[in-house]
C-alpha cells in the first residue's frame, strides 16, 4: 500500500491500536516524512514501525529513519539528566512536584518508552510555591526566559513559567496543565490531591500523575492546546485509554474538580473514532491494544457531555490562531472574581518595565499590540 507522508503519519498514530496493512512511500518522500515525524513527536514510532516491517523502506531510507531516532533519543537522555537535577533541586527546598508529559507518558501511554520522544521538560508545582521553584532552579543556571508581567502574576494566573538552562533546553514550571481561561476556573491544587505515580530514571524515581490524571491532562491539552494538535498527542491519548489501571470514575471526578469536564470530554471524543473495533486482530504486525473496557466507558460518557453556555463561550476562545490571545484574555475575565479580574487586567495592560524591555517593547507599542489582540 503506497501512501503519502500525511497518510503515513496518520497510520502511525493508530499503529498497534488497530489493524492496518503495511505501507510504503516514494523514496523521495523519506526526508519529508522524518521531518514531519519529528514535528509530530512520532520519530520513535516511525523507527519502530520500520523495524517491524509496517513501514517498508529501502535500506538507505531505513537508515535515515534510525539515525533520526538515535539523535532524538540522545537529546531525550540529556533531558532526563536535566529532569533529575530539577527534581533534586525542588526536593531540596521541600517543593512538591509532578512530572507532566515527557518521560511519564513514555512509560504510561506506550509499550516501548523509546517510541515517545520529547523536546522539553514540563513539571507541575503548587501555585503558592511557583516563585520559590523558579528561585530554586536559578541555582542550577536554569533561569526565566522573560521577567514576570508583574510580581505575583504567575502564581495567580499563569499556566506556566518558561525557564531555559545554559544549553538552551526549556523547562516549563506549570501552575496548571490547562491553558487560557480554563486554567483559571478552579484551584489547581486539585491536581496534587489526585493520586500520584512515579517513573524511574536510572537510580532516581520521579513523581508524576497516575495514568488517570495523565489521561485528563492529555485530553484537555488535545482539546485546548494547539489549533492543529500534534499527531503524537493523539497517540498518547489512545495509549492512556488502554492503560490497565485507568479509573473512569476518578477521571470524571478530577476533571469536574478542575472545572475541565467539557474540554476533557472533547479531547476524549476527538480520538474515539481512532480506537479499534471490539475483536480487532493484529494491528500492523502487533497485537491490538486499544481502549480497555474502562477506556470505552469513558468514551461512551464523553459523547454524552453537552457544553453549557459558559463552556461554549470559553471554548470559542481556543478555536483559531488569529486573535487567540485577545479572545482568551476576554474569556478569562468572565471566570475571575472581581478582585482577581482587576489584578489580571492591570498585569496585562500595564506590565513591569523589565518584562516590556525583555520583549523589546515600550508602553506605546505594547498597548498597540494589545489592542490588536496580540
Amino acid at each position: 500500500r503506497t501512501v503519502t507522508v500525511d497518510e503515513a503519519l496518520d497510520d502511525l498514530v493508530v499503529w498497534g491500536h488497530r489493524p492496518l496493512a503495511p505501507v510504503t512511500l516514494d523514496p523521495g518522500d523519506v526526508d519529508r516524512l522524518v521531518e514531519a515525524a519529528r514535528a509530530d513527536r512520532l520519530v520513535g514510532v516511525l523507527a519502530a514501525a520500520v523495524d517491524a516491517g509496517f513501514v517498508e523502506l529501502p535500506p538507505g531510507a531505513a537508515r535515515t529513519v534510525r539515525t533520526a531516532h538515535r539523535e532524538a533519543l540522545s537529546a531525550v537522555l540529556a533531558l532526563d539528566e536535566l529532569l533529575v537535577a530539577v527534581a533534586d533541586a525542588l526536593d531540596a527546598v521541600g517543593i512538591e512536584h509532578r512530572l507532566l508529559k515527557g518521560a511519564a507518558l513514555a512509560h504510561l501511554a506506550h509499550r516501548r518508552p523509546a517510541d515517545r520522544l520529547w523536546g522539553d521538560l514540563d513539571v507541575l508545582v503548587p501555585a503558592p510555591d511557583l516563585d520559590r521553584a523558579v528561585d530554586a532552579l536559578a541555582g542550577l543556571g536554569i533561569t526565566r526566559r522573560l521577567p514576570p508581567l508583574r510580581a505575583g502574576y504567575d502564581r495567580r494566573f499563569a499556566k506556566a513559567v518558561t525557564l531555559v538552562d545554559p544549553d538552551g533546553r526549556e523547562v516549563d514550571l506549570h501552575r496548571t496543565p490547562a491553558v487560557g481561561p480554563y486554567g483559571l476556573v478552579a484551584d489547581p491544587a486539585v491536581w496534587f490531591a489526585a493520586p500520584a505515580s512515579s517513573v524511574d530514571l536510572g537510580p532516581r524515581r520521579v513523581t508524576t500523575l497516575d495514568a488517570t490524571g495523565h489521561l485528563v491532562a492529555a485530553a484537555v491539552h488535545l482539546a485546548l492546546g494547539d489549533v492543529t494538535p500534534r499527531r503524537g498527542h493523539r497517540r498518547d491519548l489512545l495509549g492512556l485509554l488502554g492503560h490497565r489501571s485507568l479509573d473512569p470514575d476518578a477521571a470524571r471526578s478530577l476533571a469536574d474538580a478542575a472545572g475541565l469536564t467539557v474540554p476533557f470530554a472533547a479531547g476524549v471524543t476527538a480520538v474515539a473514532d481512532l480506537l479499534p473495533d471490539a475483536g480487532d486482530g493484529p494491528a500492523g504486525g502487533e497485537p491490538a491494544h486499544g481502549a480497555t473496557p474502562a477506556g470505552r466507558a469513558l468514551v461512551d460518557w464523553a459523547r454524552t457531555v453537552e457544553p453549557t453556555r459558559r463552556d461554549r463561550r470559553l471554548l470559542a476562545a481556543y478555536r483559531s490562531r488569529s486573535g487567540r490571545f485577545g479572545r482568551q484574555v476576554r474569556a478569562s475575565l468572565g471566570v475571575l472574581s472581581r478582585r482577581d479580574r482587576l489584578a489580571f487586567v492591570a498585569a496585562i495592560v500595564w506590565p513591569d518595565r523589565a518584562n516590556l524591555a525583555a520583549r523589546g517593547l515600550d508602553r506605546r507599542r505594547h498597548l498597540r499590540r494589545l489592542l490588536r489582540g496580540r
